[in-house]
């Protein structure tokens, strides 16, 4: 459990090498200032192991995109056993509160939504395609992520900028209640 005041829960990992397996983590009660993402599990072919029953509760803040869950990431890590496959299951994200603000790539994206506004009017038209990845929940053909439960989950956009949000998921499954917005992907996700 992180004390609230903490600002980058998680952002050093318990463990930087995950091929031994992680059970039963509870990360609770944080807050997040302008932080990359509230809930990040990263690893990939090569670094295996399973990574099962991880809670994420009572998160509130602005990070630049919410959820990141990803089998996928080798961004320059060596594997340490090229057979090893990761597994993902039975993750909670519980009572999440929170608003992404995207990452700018270029400085038109920067501009606040009032300056943004004087410009559109002056120009009478108005650009409301900006769109920001907040859920990203990525598994492998043969190695699901399998039982994302989401349970009073909201993600907003930053009201300060004009974005929408979107979610990419492949081979994850999970569920959902009525409350989380905005409806997460993988209930759609081939699985």
């Amino acid at each position: 459990r992180m004390p609230p005041e903490v600002s980058e829960p998680m952002a050093k990992p318990a463990c930087p090498v995950a091929s031994g397996g992680i059970l039963d983590v509870i990360s609770t009660d944080s807050i997040h200032i302008d932080n990359d993402k509230a809930v990040r599990i990263k690893t990939a072919r090569g670094r295996g192991g399973l990574l099962r029953n991880l809670t994420y509760a009572n998160l509130t803040g602005t990070v630049k995109a919410a959820i990141s869950l990803t089998l996928e990431y080798s961004k320059g890590i060596p594997p340490t056993n090229d057979s090893a496959t990761p597994e993902l299951r039975d993750v909670f994200l519980r009572n999440i509160t929170l608003t992404s603000r995207g990452d700018f790539d270029d400085e038109k994206e920067k501009v606040p939504l009032l300056a943004l506004l004087r410009k559109q009017q002056q120009q009478r038209k108005v650009d409301s395609s900006a769109k920001w990845t907040y859920l990203e929940c990525a598994g492998l053909d043969d190695s699901h992520i399998d039982a994302v439960h989401f349970r009073d989950v909201v993600v907003k956009p930053d009201p300060d900028y004009l974005r929408h949000l979107t979610a990419s998921c492949s081979f994850c499954s999970g569920a959902t209640d009525d409350i989380s917005s905005p409806t997460p992907c993988f209930l759609d996700s081939p699985s």
